[in-house]
């Protein structure tokens, strides 16, 4: 499952580039808002490809708790850092892939 793909863009969106602006800091809290997303998408596709019907419905429920998690995280990041603008996306991205390079990667 890719929904964690659609989360940074918004948060890259939502963030600006102030004077003294920690991409650092904020791509390991990004990561850490990532990671349960990005570990409920492991256990998806192991559970599609064992077609473990059981465990994708328990899977499935616990996405949605996840994502809302996820949300509140995203949110607490956008307080926290403000907006990011377009010239510094990649800047950003670029944090984000040495904080969490496995969990970028699978995004990709």
């Amino acid at each position: 499952m890719k929904l964690t793909k659609y989360l940074i863009p918004i948060i890259f969106l939502t963030f600006s580039c102030k004077s003294a602006f920690d991409y650092d800091a904020m791509a390991i809290e990004m990561c850490q808002c990532l990671e349960p997303m990005s570990e409920v998408s492991e256990q998806i596709e192991l559970a599609t490809e064992r077609t473990d019907t059981l465990l994708m419905r328990q899977l499935i429920q616990r996405i949605e708790i996840v994502a809302a998690e996820s949300d509140s995280c995203a949110n607490k990041l956008f307080e926290k850092y403000g907006d990011i603008s377009a010239e510094n996306e990649e800047k950003a991205q670029n944090a984000l892939v040495k904080a969490c390079p496995n969990i970028m990667n699978k995004m990709n």
